[in-house]
């Protein structure tokens, strides 16, 4: 009697979590996931606006909710850095230390955010990223 007491609550109680867990989903498939995503991008977007000026920044460039930064040695004469300086690592780790998880792909820097992030998460994501790159192509 006892164990199949605490069986049936330890599964009322996942059905419970289950209920929740779907309830959740529900709200994110049927809320207009799609305009709030461009809303997010756009903010995305203008929280990384002053790179476009920066010497060392090639190009910002975005599709979506993925947006991508690209360092190069010289911007006026395109030069690049060689992929084995790892300047994109150099980012990465530093976001680690932040708290702040960024894609590097040899001199590239991928936000891919998820699609709950929130103004302060894409502010703190920026300013990790900025000063990383900062730190990145100081020499």
């Amino acid at each position: 009697g006892q164990r199949v007491t605490s069986i049936t609550v330890g599964v009322q109680e996942g059905g419970q979590i289950f209920i929740f867990i779907i309830e959740c989903l529900v709200d994110f498939l049927c809320g207009d996931v799609i305009a709030n995503n461009r809303k997010l991008a756009r903010r995305m977007a203008d929280a990384v606006s002053e790179l476009h000026d920066h010497p060392h920044v090639a190009e910002v460039r975005q599709t979506g909710m993925i947006l991508a930064i690209e360092m190069v040695r010289n911007k006026a004469t395109g030069e690049t850095y060689a992929w084995q300086e790892r300047r994109g690592m150099r980012v990465y780790q530093h976001g680690l230390q932040q708290g702040v998880l960024l894609r590097p792909l040899a001199n590239v820097v991928y936000f891919m955010p998820p699609y709950v992030i929130n103004d302060d998460e894409i502010q703190l994501m920026a300013k990790t990223a900025i000063d990383g790159i900062q730190l990145a192509t100081r020499d």
